[in-house]
């Protein structure tokens, strides 16, 4: 993977690997699903999956997760939104869905994360 500093754009050898990257970047926190993904790149799901694996080392799937989970943190730290509001600005359908993607990615709940880092940049 080779960012561009100068665009800030994501460059691969297949464009619609860059365009994908590009549309999960931009697009994550609505709701991206592979399905759309693939759709919009007018290719198949497996194509997306074994192109985009090859060329960036995870799965569109991993990267949509990855994102989004990155929003997540940012918005903890960095507001006083709601866990229902975050979930609603990351594109999650629940504060209940949110809660279980960041439990299983974390490993602690979303709030107690906000509480422990915020606690930690005050020492």
């Amino acid at each position: 993977l080779e960012v561009r500093r100068s665009t800030d754009s994501f460059a691969f050898e297949d464009r619609r690997v860059a365009a994908a990257m590009r549309m999960i970047h931009e697009r994550a926190g609505a709701g991206m699903s592979i399905k759309m993904l693939a759709s919009e790149l007018h290719v198949s799901r497996k194509w997306l999956d074994q192109t985009f694996k090859e060329a960036t080392g995870a799965t569109p799937s991993a990267e949509i997760r990855r994102v989004r989970l990155s929003r997540v943190n940012d918005l903890l730290l960095s507001t006083d939104c709601s866990i229902k509001q975050i979930a609603g600005m990351c594109g999650f359908s629940s504060a209940e869905n949110l809660i279980r993607f960041f439990r299983q990615a974390e490993g602690t709940s979303p709030q107690r994360y906000r509480s422990l880092k915020r606690g930690a940049s005050a020492i």
